[in-house]
């Protein structure tokens, strides 16, 4: 007998006794709404159904059911949608024998529809004692089913006195059962609703009416140590009410804490703010790097003119300094974006922090003590270093702010297994992952603000110190990188941001990047006669690139759309192809020259983008084309045509 039930999840004092009984028992719910069922591990047994093959569906529950009786289980499900309580017995078929069982239910109304719980009892005693014992057996299965059921459920009598109090009751509000018992039922409720619970019980009594019965409704109730939480109720009354006597339960509240669901209702509309913003922001990074793509190449034409004029060439030395100030800016807005995957390589916490600390540690004021704590055998995740670099950097410069007289900032990173309850918020999947903690003893931030923290564009600095962009560029490259960030804050005592990954198992060797090479004079000769297409739908840049390479002696032909591209490429023959990456009509980038591809395998391409989209990441043919991101200097240019060329 104990080794057939050492499956089941929970073993209550009334399952005990029914096994003492020698009585095999299971128990099932049912959402008859959503027509899903969840059998325990005895109802898997008893019915002979393998759990690792069959789902628990009514199909496969009928299935087991002897022809003669299926017709009972069947209308004994209908009438419980109108919210009748049912015990009948059948047999069922198992292992070519017959076998009793004992099924009994009540319908309960809940958020996602009726919901059936229920017991099934294997019948191996004589049908004297099972006259006997038929009221106990039917209030313990009963009693065992609403004890072990996930959502909490009170019972109180006509006074409001608490008379039931379940394990998930104990567990939300965080009393024991002995210390709740007998109690009003208003310790639980705020000020003001406590104050009044006891009339809507005595009007309901009196009249049989009252917006609390029979109504489903989201309120604030309060936990033992204090803390307020939104729950939806639902209560009920019980049959007989009027002639119940104090020692009996007349109502029955169930409970749902909306806890996580309103951190997940927040999460949900942050990240739909932030994922508007991103196609926004992507737009016009791409349209700002076209422009600043213009400038920068007419002021380095001019550049190349005007060499031996000095006043003009620091004109434009400035100018061109301007330039890429504009490009930084449009880098961080583009960044709002999603993550494009091909960034992302295996990396090491430990030793990307380590390269890097000493930019970090010129970051911070003389005042402020920087500890770096860093676990030896750090586990190996996939991210972007460079996007991970510019949020770390933007937490320290958060933290530094937050300590304008001094104090200590500690970073620490460090191996972390998280379990299905520390996820349950946050999206993670449970699994191996790495904590980075960035922990400051700063003047600490407010719960208001903390609620906002994330959002793009928020900055509780001056106009002259922060666009707001900083947190809300962390938030979004965590988030695309499957991790998570939280922060934790008292005011007058410091802030401490933590963020997981999740660790790899395997992975290659990270890329190696080769350093951008000067480009030598004897390449600049040997351009001469090559000829390219230049593909872009902005008309001045194809005027520029075309101004600008012929100036090297090349035959240069341009397309301002994919489709003249192609036609012009089954035309003629190019040495290689300078294509723009995201452009409108038939024809993107990617189109573009996954066509010539087809015709042409052996063309040498480039891209060129302002913003890449990630429309690339799924395109395995195109993954080895390279990108220069726009606005490029010509050495930037020149340089990846040598590689292409040579």
């Amino acid at each position: 007998m104990e080794k057939r039930y050492k499956n089941m999840a929970r073993m209550t004092e009334h399952h005990q006794a029914l096994l003492q009984q020698e009585i095999e028992y299971a128990y099932y719910r049912k959402n008859m709404t959503l027509e899903q069922s969840d059998w325990s591990d005895g109802m898997y047994c008893i019915y002979g159904v393998n759990q690792e093959i069959e789902n628990p569906t009514f199909a496969a529950e009928l299935k087991k059911v002897h022809p003669d009786d299926r017709s009972l289980l069947i209308d004994a499900y209908k009438n419980a949608l109108s919210g009748h309580q049912f015990d009948i017995h059948y047999r069922i078929i198992k292992n070519d024998k017959e076998l009793k069982v004992r099924n009994l239910a009540t319908c309960v109304q809940e958020s996602d529809g009726f919901c059936l719980y229920g017991c099934v009892i294997v019948e191996k005693v004589s049908a004297q004692n099972r006259v006997e014992k038929t009221a106990q057996a039917q209030q313990d299965a009963v009693t065992a089913v609403v004890e072990n059921l996930s959502e909490p459920i009170i019972g109180i009598n006509k006074k409001g006195a608490i008379k039931f109090f379940n394990r998930a009751a104990e567990k939300c509000f965080g009393y024991k059962r002995q210390q709740i018992l007998n109690k009003n039922i208003s310790l639980l409720m705020p000020d003001e609703l406590a104050h009044h619970h006891n009339e809507f019980i005595a009007r309901y009594l009196e009249t049989g009416h009252t917006y609390v019965v029979n109504n489903e409704r989201e309120l604030t109730a309060v936990r033992k140590n204090g803390e307020s939480f939104v729950m939806r109720l639902s209560v009920s009354v019980m049959p007989g009410i009027a002639q119940a006597n104090e020692d009996e339960i007349a109502f029955v509240g169930l409970i749902q804490d909306l806890t996580h669901h309103k951190v997940a209702e927040s999460l949900m509309h942050k990240t739909t703010r932030l994922d508007v913003l991103s196609h926004l922001s992507g737009g016009i990074a791409h349209d700002v790097n076209n422009i600043l793509n213009i400038i920068s190449g007419h002021l380095e034409i001019l550049q190349m003119q005007k060499v031996d004029d000095s006043a003009v060439l620091k004109r434009v030395t400035a100018a061109l300094k301007g330039v890429e100030r504009g490009r930084q800016l449009s880098n961080r807005l583009s960044r709002l974006s999603r993550v494009d995957e091909q960034d992302a390589e295996p990396c090491n916490l430990s030793l990307l922090i380590k390269d890097n600390e000493d930019l970090l540690s010129e970051i911070f004021d003389k005042s402020i003590d920087l500890s770096v704590d860093l676990q030896s055998d750090l586990r190996w995740i996939e991210i972007d270093p460079n996007h991970f670099i510019d949020t770390l950097i933007n937490l320290c410069i958060n933290a530094n702010d937050a300590m304008p007289d001094g104090g200590q900032l500690i970073i620490r990173a460090c191996n972390q297994f998280l379990d299905a309850d520390a996820v349950y918020a946050t999206g993670l999947m449970p699994g191996e992952h790495v904590e980075l903690t960035i922990k400051d003893s700063g003047i600490g931030i407010t719960p208001e603000i903390q609620q906002r923290i994330f959002e793009p564009f928020y900055t509780t600095k001056g106009k002259d110190k922060g666009t707001g962009l900083g947190l809300s560029l962390a938030y979004n490259f965590i988030k695309d990188s499957r991790g998570h960030i939280s922060v934790e804050s008292e005011v007058g005592q410091g802030s401490c941001f933590t963020i997981y990954f999740p660790a790899i198992e395997e992975f290659s060797h990270p890329r190696n990047y080769n350093s951008t090479k000067v480009v030598d004079m004897d390449f600049e000769q040997s351009l001469r006669g090559k000829k390219i297409l230049v593909v872009d739908d902005e008309q001045p840049i194809l005027q520029l690139l075309s101004e600008f390479l012929k100036i090297y002696g090349l035959e240069v032909e341009t397309a301002n759309s994919g489709d003249q591209g192609l036609d012009l490429v089954k035309q003629e023959e190019f040495d290689l192809i300078l294509s723009d990456l995201v452009m409108p009509g038939r024809l993107d980038g990617a189109q573009f020259a996954g066509e010539v591809l087809k015709s042409r395998p052996q063309s040498s391409i480039i891209f060129m983008s302002g913003y890449t989209d990630n429309r690339l990441s799924d395109n395995s043919e195109l993954a080895n084309i390279p990108i220069i991101h726009k606005p490029f200097r010509k050495k930037e240019l020149l340089t990846q045509m040598q590689k292409m060329l040579h």
